[in-house]
């Protein structure tokens, strides 16, 4: 408290922020609290009450920036607004913020998210943009450990979306004056443009995520392997690539005769420049406030302390946007640097002149060890809790990889800076700035292939964080003790159980009965079966939901039923593949009979190729799930079948005297076969009119059915089909999210969602 009392206030502060979001509707108790804290300071002038005003002032300021305006739908209004972040081209459509903007000439309290289909033409930073849209409140993560739309959104203070399509845009008129916005647009397109134009399509894409911060061009294998050998930090903009250009900056500043404080007054806005180029990441910002505060520290004569200069960086961040401790970047960049504070102080030296070279050079490797186990023990829950992936091998690739992009990011820049005045000087530089990009992305490849390469694990829950936290402060410098040798000894040795047990928890926690969780996949279907502990899937989605939620809940599927060959119903596979060993596929014995999506033929050649077996199933077909779980096929089977819709597969899983009953995309026309009483319903096509008829009901007639529905404009589920489920208990995804359904063996039946009734 009192050698680094700003790191203490720092950390009190972050812990009310943290206080204020885990309890986010308490905004008076909270006012309260601080009033009370600031009088008792008043009155007794303690410094233990200046840290507990600081953590309820947090917890206050957090709590008023999670106020959001009240605003509703609404179709066919007029909207009006400015393009205030540079437009971002997706599959289906281009997405626009819009500020300062107005809906039938009314002002919004909040910026707007636009979505235009179909549209060509792209709108830049600065545009006024008007259309006749309809709007939408987003919703909140549908799953555990799934992607927050709402809270994504409302970090850039968006609490309405609007979608249109190309013909409804009514005019797109530039700006009249300057605009900061379009100004670093146009600039960051130059820098691309000289990267595209100077480096073959490969080295561009790494070159653009090294000195631009962007990824967009990188392949999706190429990233995978950057994750997987434990060194994708490396492409994020950080603290290395901002020490890396001010060093160099400072450097030829010097050699100029230029002072230390002349330097540093020329680097300063040449930071804030790059910062701006490369949108103002956490992370850059970070990197940026704390070399700031390290180098005022150098020139006013005051010692620098790695605690205090995260204090110093972090603060004036919370200050501006408490929201940004959800961002990923923040997260990771502060977790790492408090890593490198803790563990990465420099050793003294051992008369390191009179040493041998094999010497000097085993100190550096082990400095540079050092360093890079500090920020990986510093960032490991963050990475687990937000990937829920551990990469096995980092130490061995950081320590090779990690000098090499050191010394590719100024071979970048100068390859950049030269081909945008004279292209014949930059030949060089780019040609040893491709070999080193190749040399990387071999070496990734490499890292990828390894066995264990990506370890899966769960979420972490807090308890066991703080105890990490705990015994990472008490292995440090900062915790003086009695006997610190062995109690730093004992904390070290901590850490690595902790994470091991973190490991574990998923395991140690048995699981008895039927549990089925109808995962929120937007418009498609996928559920997970855990049948007393053994874990299987019927459907996978489109998209990375499933694999999401299976890693977040650390669970590894044993089997994978697949329906039939549409993409909304097997698109997930492939994801499975990446993040899963392989498990038999179960389809039924039609699945050849009819081509699938192209999606799912490329998905399926993935899994067979990574030795996924493949089990075809007929009706009438048995599999013993568990000892006392049984899964029954029915269907295809009776009237002849055509389609993909027509041949989905039908099955049941029965415990006792429950029963669940899944569909796929079952059309009425198909609903002469026998089937049994259930007491969970799959309803059949996300709720199309033209399925789950009056003869499937009459056989089936379950206590709750589950619609696993998104956005669609199908209108699903159709009005006809609630009307025929009156008397069951009905869920549907797009409104309550993950659906889990307890089944017990006396027919009993316990329904929870992830999303309350009602919530967004």
């Amino acid at each position: 408290m009192s050698a680094r009392p700003l790191a203490l206030l720092a950390a009190c502060f972050l812990a009310g922020v943290v206080a204020g979001r885990a309890v986010p509707d308490a905004t008076p108790v909270w006012g309260a609290l601080a009033l009370a804290a600031a009088l008792t300071l008043a009155l007794f002038r303690k410094r233990t009450l200046a840290f507990a005003l600081a953590v309820m002032l947090g917890a206050l300021h957090m709590s008023l920036f999670l106020v959001k305006p009240d605003v509703s739908r609404a179709e066919g209004v007029r909207l009006t607004g400015y393009v205030d972040a540079e437009p971002r081209k997706t599959d289906k459509a281009l997405r626009l913020r819009l500020s300062r903007a107005e809906i039938d000439g009314e002002p919004l309290p909040c910026r707007v998210m636009l979505y235009l289909y179909d549209m060509e033409a792209i709108p830049a930073c600065g545009d006024r943009v008007t259309a006749t849209v309809d709007t939408w409140t987003p919703r909140g993560a549908g799953n555990p450990g799934g992607f927050d739309y709402a809270a994504w959104l409302w970090r850039q203070r968006v609490a309405l979306c609007a979608s249109a399509g190309a013909d409804s845009v009514l005019s797109v008129d530039p700006p009249d004056s300057f605009s900061l916005p379009r100004w670093t647009q146009v600039l960051r397109g130059r820098v691309a443009a000289v990267i595209r134009g100077a480096f073959s399509e490969a080295g561009a894409g790494v070159a653009l995520a090294l000195v631009a911060g962007d990824r967009s061009e990188m392949s999706e294998e190429l990233r995978d392997n950057y994750r997987a050998s434990g060194v994708a930090h490396l492409l994020a903009l950080s603290g290395l690539h901002v020490g890396v250009l001010m060093a160099a900056l400072e450097w030829a500043l010097r050699r100029l005769r230029l002072s230390r404080k002349a330097s540093f007054l020329v680097t300063l806005p040449v930071m804030a420049v790059y910062a701006l180029l490369v949108g103002l990441p956490a992370s850059v910002l970070r990197a940026c406030l704390m070399y700031a505060a390290a180098r005022l520290a150098r020139l006013e004569g005051r010692p620098r302390d790695g605690l205090s200069l995260i204090a110093l960086s972090m603060l004036p961040m919370l200050l501006a946007d408490p929201l940004c401790i959800e961002d990923a970047g923040f997260i990771l960049s502060y977790s790492a640097a408090a890593g490198l504070a803790l563990f990465a102080r420099p050793w003294p030296e051992r008369a390191s002149m009179h040493r041998s070279l094999p010497a000097r050079c085993g100190a550096k490797l082990l400095a540079a060890l050092r360093v890079s186990l500090a920020a990986q023990a510093g960032a490991l829950p963050a990475m687990i809790c937000l990937y829920n992936q551990i990469p096995l091998w980092f130490l061995p690739f950081n320590l090779a990889l990690g000098p090499l992009v050191a010394l590719l990011f100024p071979l970048l820049l100068t390859a950049v800076a030269l081909s945008a005045l004279c292209p014949a000087l930059a030949a060089p530089f780019v040609w040893v700035s491709e070999r080193l990009v190749a040399f990387l992305s071999a070496a990734t490849a490499l890292g990828a292939r390894l066995p264990l390469a990506l370890v899966n694990a769960s979420d972490w829950p807090a308890w066991l964080i703080a105890l990490y936290a705990a015994a990472a402060l008490c292995a440090s410098p900062y915790v003086r003790f009695t006997r610190a040798g062995r109690r730093r000894a004992w904390a070290r040795a901590a850490m690595p159980a902790l994470v091991a047990l973190g490991l574990l928890l998923p395991r140690l926690g048995g699981q008895s009965g039927l549990e089925i969780t109808f995962v929120d996949v937007g418009q498609g279907d996928g559920a997970v079966i855990r049948a007393q502990g053994r874990t299987y899937l019927v459907d996978t989605g489109d998209g990375s939901a499933m694999a999401e939620y299976l890693l977040n809940r650390g669970l590894e599927p044993e089997g994978v039923f697949l329906s039939h060959g549409h993409s909304d119903h097997v698109g997930g596979l492939l994801a499975l593949v990446d993040d899963f060993p392989p498990c038999p596929i179960y389809v039924s014995a039609a699945w050849d009979g009819e081509p699938p999506d192209e999606a799912v033929a490329l998905a399926w050649e993935k899994a067979t190729a990574a030795g996924w077996p493949v089990v075809r199933l007929r009706a009438g077909d048995e599999l013993l799930l568990s000892p006392d779980v049984t899964m029954t096929v029915w269907h295809p089977g009776g009237p002849e079948a055509h389609g993909l819709n027509e041949t989905s597969m039908v099955c049941s899983v029965s415990y006792g005297e429950s029963t669940a009953l899944f569909t796929g995309d079952l059309p009425m026309a198909q609903e002469f076969i026998p089937l049994p009483r259930c007491t969970v319903l799959k309803v059949a096509h996300h709720g199309s009119k033209y399925a789950t008829g009056a003869l499937l009901l009459d056989q089936a007639r379950p206590d709750a059915a589950v619609i696993s529905v998104g956005h669609n404009s199908f209108g699903h589920p159709a009005p006809e089909v609630l009307a025929r489920l009156e008397g069951a208990a009905v869920y549907r995804t797009d409104e309550r999210g993950a659906v889990t359904v307890v089944l017990g063996k006396d027919g009993s039946t316990r329904v929870t969602t992830w999303l309350s009734e009602g919530e967004p």
